[in-house]
């Protein structure tokens, strides 16, 4: 007796296969991205949150004499206050401001935070609080630190300000995450169809997987495994797509990482001076240089009493925008700090301690600080566990300047205090001084080989002659030639200056 088979049975359990395998994975890869968004969308707001109270510190740090000066029986702010808070905000806040003794304020904008009597709290770290607060109809993020007197008691409260959003909203990969879930499951569907189905119709799959691959689908994994020209064609198929994901994911790392570097440079310049002040005398000029892995380099110089000028570089132990952030808090607390008091060596001394207190362990800053001193033709050096050589230029000859200090924010004061030295340079007419850090010197050159900071020292006594614009010119032409198509990787930064008369 025949029996009669019915020829559509081997593509229903194919759909049904398809089906099932299909749900299993996209039931497992919708958990997958929910917790991956679950955990991005904490760690950015613990990061944030970090941010807010290094931030609201140091605002803080100075107290209220470094921000506020007694004038006419009254307090009033000192002068540059108003650009200081500003280098703070100009790193992604919306506002800060300052409260001081009395109804004593120093305000960034015009437009008031309100904050209720007994606000949301939405955490604490040490001596600083977020509370909730609103400007302009937006709901904000404010960090609350409190501000002390000279005797170490509160007087009131600087406070930096976010939008909630910014604070809270989870990282731009969620929607990414939810798209790969359906199109897991999607192609869990196809795979159990065409797993099920190989055997009756491998042509009939193989042209189907090329149609999708036409429509951009290069989630193709080959549906023959054999060792005949069907099984090779199918191979050779799934590692071009392979091949053109991997091209594609790459692409995709490329423009976030060309971003990050756009934003890191931003964030640099914004940090620097537009000019260095002139003082009598001296011819100043500085450059940075920024490196494809860096973002860690900083200089500044800041005028003192008496037609001083102290000029400073330094370098931060972390990269990226972490060292970005870092570069900044150190820029704010040593200017904070010589402003208020123009003594450089209490002012390093300072700066380290908040810096200590400040970062996570194990996280440092060195630095090297001249301060120019016209009416005595000469600078003051300090070297805070820089490695960079100290150049000091004249009449043909080079001599380096060694310190022995320790760099700020490894030690909380008594080691750093105690290594912290001044060295005196003298300067008659001729001398040149020249700060530079580590990437100035520490590439590869054309050749393949290191430049070194024999070379870089070379080139320094060479130069040194010249006036300052134009030494900058011959030196950093003379590194671009030695660089060649050479990619750097450090930041380089110079500070030069040249005794005139």
């Amino acid at each position: 007796m025949a029996t009669r088979r019915n020829a559509g049975g081997g593509i229903g359990l194919g759909l049904k296969s398809g089906l099932v395998v299909g749900a299993v994975t996209c039931v497992l890869l919708s958990i997958m991205a929910a917790i991956a968004n679950s955990s991005g969308k904490q760690a950015h707001l613990d990061a944030a949150m970090q941010r807010g109270y290094a931030a609201a510190l140091a605002l803080a740090a100075p107290g209220v004499d470094g921000w506020f000066v007694e004038q006419n029986d009254k307090l009033v702010s000192r002068r540059g206050s108003q650009a200081r808070i500003k280098e703070v905000v100009d790193t992604g806040a919306v506002t800060a401001w300052l409260d001081g003794p009395g109804d004593t304020k120093l305000r960034l904008h015009t437009s008031d935070v309100e904050i209720a009597s007994t606000p949301i709290v939405y955490g604490s770290s040490g001596n600083v609080d977020c509370v909730a607060g609103r400007m302009s109809g937006s709901d904000l993020r404010v960090f609350r630190a409190r501000l002390v007197d000279k005797g170490g008691a509160p007087a009131g409260t600087a406070n930096i300000a976010w939008y909630d959003s910014d604070v809270t909203k989870g990282p731009g990969s969620a929607v990414l995450l939810w798209i790969l879930a359906i199109v897991g499951g999607l192609a869990g569907i196809g795979a159990g169809f065409l797993a099920s189905s190989f055997y009756t119709k491998p042509l009939g799959d193989l042209a189907q997987s090329v149609s999708r691959l036409n429509r951009g689908n290069l989630n193709y994994r080959a549906t023959h495994r054999g060792n005949d020209e069907l099984g090779r064609l199918s191979r050779a198929l799934e590692t071009m797509c392979d091949t053109l994901a991997e091209g594609e994911e790459a692409q995709e790392r490329l423009g976030l990482i060309e971003r990050e570097t756009e934003l890191l440079a931003e964030l640099q310049t914004a940090m620097q001076p537009k000019e260095v002040p002139s003082t009598e005398g001296f011819e100043a000029v500085a450059v940075q240089l920024r490196g494809s892995d860096s973002g860690s380099d900083l200089y500044d110089a800041v005028p003192l009493d008496g037609g001083r000028l102290a000029l400073f570089v330094a370098s931060t132990s972390a990269r990226g925008a972490l060292g970005a952030l870092l570069a900044g808090m150190t820029r704010a607390y040593l200017r904070s700090a010589l402003e208020h008091d123009d003594d450089v060596g209490a002012a390093l001394r300072s700066t380290n301690r908040n810096l200590a207190q400040s970062m996570r362990k194990g996280m440092h800053v060195t630095c090297q600080v001249a301060v120019l001193d016209p009416a005595k033709s000469q600078a003051t050096v300090y070297i805070a566990g820089h490695r960079a050589p100290f150049y000091a230029c004249r009449g043909g000859d080079v001599s380096v300047v060694h310190g022995e200090g320790l760099a700020l924010g490894l030690d909380a004061g008594a080691v750093f205090d105690r290594r912290l030295e001044e060295v005196i340079v003298d300067m008659p007419q001729g001398t040149r001084i020249v700060l530079t850090t580590v990437g100035t010197y520490d590439f590869v050159d054309e050749s393949g080989e290191d430049f070194g900071v024999d070379r870089f020292q070379e080139l320094v006594r060479k130069q040194a002659p010249k006036n300052s614009e134009a030494f900058l010119n011959l030196v950093l032409g003379s590194l671009d030639i030695a660089l060649g198509d050479g990619e750097r990787m450090l930041d380089a930064t110079i500070v030069t200056a040249k005794r005139m008369v």
